[in-house]
């Protein structure tokens, strides 16, 4: 029998953890799924030297095996019309290089956010709300890997909507 091969999640997000976790998670289907979360990134583009710092700890990790999927975590209802993460997905380009999109989720938390008023003062449906989010970070991901053919639709990165709250 074939020893199992190993698939590795990279989980992109930006909250308040301070080390990096491996975890194994254990076999799915035969395969052994190995989990890297590190700390939050960050996305000023003054503290870019950090992200750089825990990315490089990720390449050691990762250097014999490729990274089959990432997971890059941001929250739904923190909508800007600003780049301010375009410093940190670069570091990210930089670091893994820019076809790591194409391996890539782009996973909303807090996805049970209700929307907010539109330009007429009116709620903006939940589909315009998630819709616009969406491809707000499809955009600067584009731009972070110079290539504006992300706009696309046929080959912008899928967006998985989770909802983190206690009660669900």
């Amino acid at each position: 029998m074939d020893k199992p091969e190993d698939d590795h999640v990279l989980l992109v997000t930006k909250p308040k953890q301070e080390r990096l976790t491996i975890e194994t998670v254990g076999m799915v289907d035969g395969v052994c799924i190995r989990v890297f979360d590190p700390p939050g990134l960050k996305s000023s583009g003054v503290e870019q030297c950090y992200n750089k710092n825990v990315l490089s700890r990720i390449l050691k990790l990762t250097k014999r095996k490729r990274i089959d999927m990432v997971l890059y975590v941001d929250r739904l209802d923190t909508q800007t019309k600003s780049l301010n993460d375009l410093p940190l997905l670069k570091s990210i380009c930089d670091a893994f290089g820019p076809l790591i999109w194409r391996d890539t989720v782009i996973t909303l938390t807090h996805a049970a956010t209700a929307p907010p008023e539109g330009p007429l003062c009116e709620p903006l449906s939940y589909v315009v709300f998630v819709t616009q989010r969406s491809r707000a970070i499809q955009q600067a991901v584009g731009q972070a890997i110079r290539d504006e053919r992300i706009m696309n639709p046929s080959v912008m990165d899928p967006v998985a909507l989770v909802e983190n709250h206690p009660s669900c």
